[in-house]
């Protein structure tokens, strides 16, 4: 059980911030050539902040979508891809970190009490079996 959890969270681990690093690994530098339709999100609206925007990278290839943060201007810079933004790489990677630390701290629990299952299962192993047909067993027993 505790070993199905744990890949429980591994997984969740490789695929939450997953996303993120793949955006970082594919990411580079753009200007945003137009923005509007933000949307000012937060825990009572259950929603991110974002705003719509089309940025240009260096190369002249284009991207649109949606920006992670709640204010695009014309001219300013972010980290994107093909359909998204984010406000720096910088923040992307602060982004990765809390994810990461967050499913680490679910994980570090389990791994521990797993690890306390090995170790009582190999005190278990070191002791001797004793049996009702066995005397010399029997007889070490008692006088403990």
């Amino acid at each position: 059980m505790v070993l199905a959890l744990a890949a429980l969270f591994g997984t969740f681990l490789w695929v939450w911030p997953g996303a993120d690093v793949r955006k970082l690994i594919e990411g580079e530098p753009a200007v945003v050539t137009s923005a509007g339709g933000c949307v000012e999100g937060g825990i009572n609206t259950g929603t991110a902040s974002y705003c719509s925007a089309d940025w240009r990278f260096a190369d002249g290839s284009t991207g649109s979508g949606r920006t992670g943060f709640s204010s695009a201007h014309a001219g300013e810079s972010v980290y994107a891809g093909e359909d998204w933004a984010a406000g720096s790489k910088g923040g992307l990677i602060a982004h990765i970190t809390l994810k990461s630390l967050i499913v680490l701290a679910g994980v570090i629990p389990f791994a521990i009490e797993w690890m306390g299952n090995i170790r009582s299962r190999r005190r278990e192993r070191g002791k001797p079996q004793s049996g009702p047909d066995d005397e010399k067993s029997s007889h070490w027993a008692s006088l403990r």
